[in-house]
């Protein structure tokens, strides 16, 4: 029994030497190959994703996008100075139109145009009404398209970008001792540092982190320098409601009423005593006086996320609907008590808003 033990331990130390040669044979293979095994394992990445993003296309019935070059060296691209077409045509949101989907909601598609006569649109929009899930799909499918990826749109004709740059969402840093506002601060100092012409630009709710005054005069200043010195393709968005009724209302081929809640005549329920009258359009009395823009924002349009009001015949109340389409046009009311109100603010409060917003309103007109 003893020489069987001993037999045994024998030849486990030989399996344990043998196994430990073909490692040691197999790790001078690797170092020897290892040039060829990295670029086997690089080619098999882009494999890898070329076959994930063309089974997705096919399932989500994405487009092949093109790309608006003007001039080509012998060996790489050169951006076109000064090109701004870049059209997309019903733009979707990948991962958004996925999540509605798995829900049974068809998701609501969109278009974005800029061409040399606009290069920067100011979207406004009520709240929940589509705005950042707007300018997220818009960036996204710029960033698929440059990756070699189809993109979901039923038509995509894109300038190439050399950056994208967003200044979206609100959060603070502590470990910095940087407050939200300052953090959202940074971030747009930044993009009016680097950005260039050849860059696509994405700014949501710039200033909304201080008071309301401070926050409007920032967000039209960057607005501007971002319209007559950089000059890129750049989506706007803002709730900043006043610098549109101010500044762009005399631009708009219908009428102006701060109290409408969307501004597009073809979509207006006839039944809204919101409805703009198109055959005697009337202006604010505090546009009509207020002095020349010394900018004229020529390259610039207004678009905003519309909306449909109904009144409930039964409780004689106002509903609305967020349809999620952006179209030409301005949106004056933010709807945020509406929103306050479906996610359950106890109506007192709603109501004592409420009256807080006519006593406001009324004492500024």
């Amino acid at each position: 029994m003893a020489l069987l033990l001993a037999q045994l331990d024998l030849l486990h130390e030989q399996i344990q030497l043998e196994e430990q040669n073909v490692f040691n044979m197999l790790k001078i293979l690797v170092l020897e190959s290892h040039n060829q095994i990295k670029s086997n394992c690089s080619t098999l990445s882009v494999l890898d994703v070329s076959c994930c993003l063309a089974k997705v296309a096919v399932e989500r019935g994405y487009t092949r996008p093109t790309f608006n070059i003007n001039g080509k060296s012998s060996d790489d691209m050169v951006l076109p100075d000064k090109n701004y077409d870049h059209s997309i045509i019903s733009g979707r949101h990948p991962v958004v139109e996925l999540r509605l989907s798995e829900n049974g909601i068809q998701f609501v598609p969109n278009d974005c145009v800029f061409d040399s006569n606009c290069h920067i649109t100011l979207l406004t929009g009520p709240n929940m009404g589509g705005k950042s899930t707007y300018l997220r799909q818009v960036a996204l499918i710029s960033v698929m398209a440059q990756m070699g990826s189809f993109v979901p749109a039923e038509n995509a004709a894109l300038k190439i970008v050399d950056s994208i740059y967003t200044r979206i969402g609100a959060h603070d840093n502590l470990a910095l001792n940087q407050s939200t506002f300052m953090v959202e601060m940074l971030e747009t100092a930044d993009i009016l540092k680097h950005a260039t012409s050849n860059s696509l630009v994405i700014m949501d709710e710039v200033g909304r982190g201080t008071s309301t005054a401070d926050g409007m005069a920032i967000a039209y200043a960057t607005l501007a320098y971002l319209h007559e010195n950089i000059k890129p393709l750049c989506l706007f968005a803002t709730h900043y409601h006043e610098i549109v009724s101010k500044f762009f209302s005399h631009r708009l081929p219908f009428s102006f009423d701060h109290n409408s809640f969307y501004l597009n005549s073809s979509l207006s329920p006839s039944s809204s005593s919101s409805t703009p009258s198109s055959s005697s359009p009337t202006i604010s009395s505090s546009t009509t006086t207020s002095s020349p823009l010394p900018i004229s924002f020529d390259k610039l349009k207004l678009m905003h996320t519309a909306i449909q009001d109904q009144i409930d015949p039964t409780s004689n109340s106002l509903h609305f609907t967020f349809i999620h389409k952006v179209l030409p046009g301005i949106c004056t009311n933010s709807h945020g008590l509406y929103v306050a109100a479906l996610a359950g603010v106890p109506n007192s409060v709603i109501k004592n808003a409420e009256s807080f917003i006519t006593t406001y309103r009324s004492s500024i007109i």
